[in-house]
């Protein structure tokens, strides 16, 4: 059997961390140029849907330094869903890969991200009260 992880990588795009690190850790070659692209580029919306549609068919390695602490990979899948690309994974420098999977994302992840929204929303909500609370005790 033999390994086609090199053959299959058509585009690697990096969010932070060493390239050449991360897919030799993953089993893999560079034999592609690495593309940097900003973290805080997932605020521009347009613009990860116009580079996702761009890709769409090839091959997207996202690399980053550490995959426990990368930000923001929910809201990365789901701009590659809306965008109809599902042929892309995370990969760390440690070898670590987080592949886009349709029932994860739908199953696992976008409940889990309402999830922390609604809590957040409570939280700010008792903080709102409290903060009401203590400021009528302080007059």
């Amino acid at each position: 059997m033999t390994n086609d992880r090199t053959r299959r990588l058509q585009q690697v795009l990096v969010l932070s961390g060493n390239p050449e690190r991360a897919i030799a850790a993953f089993g893999g070659e560079l034999d592609v140029q690495p593309h940097p692209i900003e973290e805080f580029a997932i605020a521009k919306p347009a613009t990860v849907l116009a580079l996702f549609r761009a890709l769409r068919g090839k091959q997207v390695v996202i690399v980053t330094k550490d995959l426990r602490y990368q930000r923001f990979r929910t809201i990365w899948k789901l701009y590659s869903a809306i965008a109809g690309h599902r042929n892309w994974m995370f990969v760390d420098e440690q070898g670590r890969c987080d592949r886009f999977s349709w029932l994860k994302l739908f199953a696992i992840e976008l409940p889990l991200l309402v999830l922390e929204g609604a809590v957040s929303l409570v939280g700010v909500f008792v903080g709102w009260i409290r903060l009401r609370f203590y400021r009528a005790q302080c007059r």
